[in-house]
């Protein structure tokens, strides 16, 4: 990756959800911390090591809905501050979030 691939992939998340917060590791000036939000306003944080569609597309098609929901429904009761009545509604919303982060992987420039 070039400066001016890792620039330009930066400011097109300017217009999409997924913000560039910083590198995510300070040896790696080509990696990111990003933040995104689910439509009910969970946060979501991703790492990349390098900002790129191939990057991207690796985290989401590692990411494991699963393991995410089981944090929230401990034995089968709802979390604090989660905002469903169940963990149907609660799989569902990742899905749409993760649909939502394929879009903005296959319009990344790089």
């Amino acid at each position: 990756m070039t400066q001016k691939e890792f620039n330009e992939n930066k400011a097109y998340l300017d217009g999409v959800n997924l913000t560039f917060l910083a590198n995510a590791w300070d040896n790696n000036p080509f990696s990111a911390e990003l933040e995104s939000f689910t439509a009910s306003g969970g946060d979501m944080i991703v790492n990349l090591e390098v900002l790129d569609k191939e990057h991207l597309q690796d985290y989401i098609d590692n990411f494991d809905i699963n393991e995410e929901v089981i944090v929230w429904w401990r034995d089968d009761t709802q979390g604090t501050r989660v905002p469903f009545s169940n963990i149907k509604q609660h799989y569902e919303e990742l899905e749409d979030w993760l649909d939502e982060l394929q879009e903005i992987c296959d319009d990344m420039p790089h």
